[in-house]
């Protein structure tokens, strides 16, 4: 069986100096070392972000794994694990500061 790997992203001006990135990731299912099947998924991760609203700063806000899509990855060889269960939803909060 192969193994497929498709990944798509795009950027957006939503508002002037505000911008939103959107990035999708399709894996299909992988045999693991123990034999089995790790399923195929789909995940869906979102940013909004600001360059200079004000200046030197910059905002940004991600959400990972957006539809909280549970899955997992086929473990190696140094895990005790046959399928290791990934994060489901999460979110990053980014403040920067130039001077």
């Amino acid at each position: 069986m192969g193994n497929i790997l498709l990944f798509c992203n795009t950027n957006r001006l939503l508002a002037e100096k505000v911008f939103a990135g959107l990035d999708a990731h399709y894996v299909s299912a992988r045999r693991t070392l123990a034999g089995n099947h790790a399923s195929d998924y789909f995940t869906t991760n979102l940013t909004l972000f600001t360059q200079q609203i004000i200046k030197g700063a910059e905002v940004s806000l991600s959400f990972h794994n957006l539809f909280d899509q549970r899955y997992g990855d086929p473990g190696a060889g140094e895990h005790s694990q046959d399928i290791i269960e990934q994060d489901g939803r999460t979110f990053w909060v980014k403040l920067k500061y130039g001077f």
